[in-house]
């Protein structure tokens, strides 16, 4: 849960720092990062979310998904 917590606070903080700027640009960090991670917490919030309004949910990661990738592990939903 608290892996959820901090996902669903770095979210925020994204939307939070896009709406405060004026030309809608904001700085990208690029690095190595595992894409796998992000997915699994993010489908973990969804699924949390879904339990609490009465939904089912399920998710698979395709196998052709890469893991190792490179791009603002931050910013990637």
């Amino acid at each position: 849960m608290v892996k959820t917590h901090t996902f669903l606070s770095i979210l925020t903080n994204v939307v939070i720092a896009i709406s405060s700027k004026d030309d809608g640009m904001f700085p990208v960090e690029m690095s190595h990062f595992q894409l796998h991670l992000p997915v699994r917490e993010t489908s973990c919030l969804v699924k949390c979310l879904c339990i609490y309004k009465g939904f089912g949910f399920s998710t698979g990661v395709l196998t052709s998904l890469p893991n190792q990738v490179m791009g603002d592990e931050k910013r990637t939903f």
